[in-house]
């Protein structure tokens, strides 16, 4: 095992449980996670949150790292829902007109 040399936090909810991961926080926690994915009844879904459709911004943003990693979930049936994550954290002007161009593309 190697040692980092900083601690390791897990971050959790207000009910103190361990969070799946960074949607689950902005969310508020695996409840409401879960029921946001209920919501979808069975479809899959894409969480745009702020500093991820930032990307939006560059000329190509098609050609993204990001982008190219889910773009095999953007031509699939089985994702037809997009959620909109605004944290308030993350100050990016765009935000919503980038969330609104990427949903036309989607």
């Amino acid at each position: 095992m190697q040692k980092l040399g900083c601690p390791i936090c897990f971050l959790r909810d207000e009910g103190r449980n361990i969070v799946d991961d960074c949607i689950s926080v902005a969310l508020g926690g695996n409840e409401i996670y879960t029921k946001t994915m209920l919501l979808g009844n069975g479809k899959g879904a894409i969480y745009a949150t702020p500093m991820w459709l930032s990307e939006l911004n560059e000329t190509n943003y098609k050609s993204s790292e990001s982008y190219q990693k889910i773009s095999k979930y953007l031509t699939s049936p089985m994702y037809s829902l997009l959620f909109k994550i605004n944290n308030q954290l993350y100050k990016d002007a765009n935000f919503h007109r980038n969330a609104s161009e990427f949903a036309k593309n989607f």
